[in-house]
């Protein structure tokens, strides 16, 4: 727990994060079947944060427990979790493995919980051609192909879910104003404007773009979401391409 040198301090004498890490090691020293934990690295500074998620991880693995984990922070959730509960006014959202949540999400609320940045939504009027939907969402349009046979109304409304890293700055495609842009050093992740749509996007490298600056993007992947819009439920995965 890194806390050896307070060994001989008073309780009163620990900052809040030196207590917290007491409390855990203390619920860990009798090597119990079953631990229930609240936030338990809430009080911690990042760096600690990231170092004692990976020593529970470990833990947890070495020591055969369950662990019962209350979180609010969603990258806990994804880094820690070998099933997540997303729980919503007290029901039951989804219950999956993290990377099934974070691709495959049962319903917008449970897309918008998790992801940093969150999914985009765009609300589009679809109408079915063959196979495939196309999408309106009045300042774009595209082909959505689901990855999987659907029954699909001959008209409808949609919410379609882009997750960030599916928007691919490139020469060519649909211009967009950046009125934001966040370099963190192995990636940047961007807020784009077309028009009245703002679409958060992921650009990985170390790179900077300028505010007001005008860009080109496109979609790529087939891990693109389509909800309902009326019950917000998950429909179907599928590919995206623009039209125009």
């Amino acid at each position: 727990m890194r806390i050896e040198e307070y060994k001989d301090r008073y309780p009163a004498e620990l900052s809040g994060g030196q207590q917290q890490r007491v409390a855990i090691a203390r619920t860990l020293a009798p090597n119990p079947k079953i631990l229930l934990m609240d936030e338990p690295l809430s009080n911690l500074d990042a760096k600690l944060r990231n170092d004692m998620r990976a020593e529970l991880k470990r833990l947890h693995l070495t020591t055969g427990s369950t662990f019962v984990y209350v979180t609010h922070d969603q990258s806990e959730a994804m880094t820690l979790s070998t099933k997540v509960a997303l729980i919503k006014l007290g029901v039951l959202q989804q219950y999956c493995p993290p990377l099934e949540l974070y691709g495959e999400p049962a319903n917008t609320f449970c897309a918008d919980f998790m992801g940093n940045p969150s999914m985009n939504f765009v609300n589009c009027h679809g109408h079915k051609d063959g196979n495939t939907i196309i999408l309106d969402s009045k300042k774009f349009e595209c082909r959505f192909t689901p990855n999987d046979p659907i029954d699909i109304p001959e008209q409808s409304e949609y919410v379609l879910g882009i997750r960030p890293e599916f928007v691919k700055i490139c020469d060519d495609g649909l211009e967009a104003v950046v009125i934001s842009s966040l370099p963190s050093g192995m990636e940047t992740t961007l807020s784009l404007a077309v028009d009245d749509i703002t679409l958060a996007a992921v650009a990985f490298g170390s790179v900077d773009f300028k505010m007001d600056s005008t860009v080109k993007f496109n979609f790529e992947g087939n891990r693109y979401v389509l909800f309902d819009k009326a019950s917000t439920n998950k429909l179907t995965l599928g590919s995206l391409e623009i039209i125009r």
